[in-house]
């Protein structure tokens, strides 16, 4: 039986505590934003405003579980992205989730946390960064983005970030894209 080159990742994945046992392990500190989106809300709808995302929640957990000290900036209803200064200084890595309503913001606010610290990693994901990542990548000063679904890539690229004994060359990460040097 040929062995799964993701083995590993996966049993780091079953061996994430639930988000009630989890506790902070590591000194680095992620924060994750999530931008707002001028989508017009239709009756019946009114809950997305309040309602926790599926990815950030998924993410969330992930990076708690892995044992980063976990902050979310939920910008969903606040489109002043300048209110983000000064917000992101305690951070060692800062992750937005993309829209594709909201690229104006998400530009600025990837400015705002390499103005604030200039080798801090910030990280994408989402969808408009699935769907569009040269365009993306190209356009902001983000460091990384992990396109398609982010469980396994999170894990590697978290390791990479961070140096963990267990990270792989940045090149074999699968599902992300990044800038180099």
């Amino acid at each position: 039986m040929k062995k799964n080159k993701f083995t590993k990742t996966y049993k780091r994945l079953a061996e994430i505590p639930l988000p009630h046992k989890a506790r902070p392990t590591r000194d680095e500190r992620f924060c994750l934003i999530v931008p707002p989106s001028p989508f017009v809300v239709p009756n019946g709808w009114e809950w997305v405003h309040s309602a926790p995302f599926e990815g950030p929640a998924i993410i969330a957990t992930l990076v708690r579980g892995l044992g980063y000290h976990f902050s979310l900036i939920d910008q969903r209803d606040d489109f002043d992205v300048k209110k983000l200064k000064g917000k992101l200084t305690d951070f060692d890595i800062v992750g937005i989730t993309t829209h594709e309503d909201s690229f104006p913001y998400i530009k600025k606010a990837v400015e705002i946390a390499k103005k604030e610290k200039s080798d801090r990693p910030v990280v994408l994901g989402g969808t408009l960064v699935t769907s569009a990542p040269n365009i993306v990548m190209e356009n902001t000063l983000a460091d990384y983005a992990i396109l398609g679904e982010g469980e396994l890539t999170t894990i590697e690229l978290l390791d990479f970030i961070s140096g963990d004994k267990r990270a792989m060359p940045i090149e074999k990460i699968k599902g992300i894209a990044w800038r180099d040097k």
